[in-house]
């Protein structure tokens, strides 16, 4: 089976929240300044998209987007086979396209640096990834 990245509408949020939250938790964990609260409270207040991974009927990731001025923002990215569906970022470059938006910023951990410079991004002057849309 395929995994599929989809943006969660606000009013669905909270019945697929108990599927992303393990995911969404280790992403935390992992980041400066967040707090599963305060993401769940920006996804709430319509100031950041949930997305959830899925594979046949199992959740194995989540992402937690943001637009700020002329970017989107992937400001948290937790799940497991992550490999398998990095190529559902092309998701949210979309969804940022739409959004009018001229480039995706992922903060994201080194050994990513690597991965997705075969999908076309660079790390920035602020060690972030970035790829223009």
């Amino acid at each position: 089976m395929s995994s599929v990245a989809i943006p969660i509408p606000r009013d669905a949020v909270d019945q697929v929240l108990p599927r992303v939250l393990p995911h969404l938790t280790r992403a935390v964990d992992k980041s400066d300044g967040w707090t599963v609260d305060l993401a769940i409270r920006r996804i709430h207040n319509n100031q950041a998209l949930l997305w959830a991974v899925i594979d046949g009927r199992e959740t194995i990731g989540c992402a937690l987007t943001e637009l700020h001025d002329d970017c989107a923002y992937v400001a948290l990215v937790g799940g497991v086979r992550w490999t398998e569906w990095r190529s559902e970022l092309s998701k949210v470059e979309e969804w940022a396209r739409l959004a009018g938006v001229r480039c995706v910023k992922i903060d994201g951990r080194r050994g990513w640096s690597r991965l997705l410079s075969r999908d076309g991004y660079q790390t920035d002057e602020a060690g972030m990834l970035s790829k223009d849309v």
